[in-house]
């Protein structure tokens, strides 16, 4: 079994959220409690300005956009 890997994401030294690549289940984001009281929405366009994980679009098999981590979570 592939371990989950775990990063914690900062801009300006303030926690933003985490980063999760789980081995065939994908690549997840999800913002921290405090960065949604009083922080932005990094990708308005792309990402939902809420505390529950979403996965990267990168890692879904429908898209034909890919990372170059999505070999490694997808």
């Amino acid at each position: 079994m592939k371990p989950v890997v775990h990063l914690r994401v900062a801009l300006a030294g303030r926690y933003v959220g985490e980063l999760v690549m789980a081995p065939r289940r994908g690549l997840f984001f999800a913002y921290a409690p405090a960065w949604l009281a009083d922080g932005f929405a990094l990708s308005p366009l792309n990402m939902r300005f809420d505390a529950a994980p979403q996965i990267s679009r990168a890692c879904m098999a429908h898209s034909p956009i890919r990372s170059p981590m999505a070999g490694a979570c997808c």
